[in-house]
């Protein structure tokens, strides 16, 4: 199951629950593009530590 959450900081957070092992795919990008916003991409095992 993947929960995302935005909250109020358009800081988008993505839980997996029991992620299976394995390689993953992660794509980032806009809708806009003209737009460079800078972004970070963190990916953490640990529940303890989101953005």
């Amino acid at each position: 199951i993947t929960t995302a959450r935005w909250g109020n900081n358009l800081m988008p957070t993505i839980d997996f629950a029991n992620p299976p092992a394995g390689r993953y795919d992660i794509w980032v990008g806009t809708y806009d593009a003209s737009s460079h916003n800078p972004a970070t991409l963190h990916v953490t095992e640990l529940d303890s530590n989101h953005p």
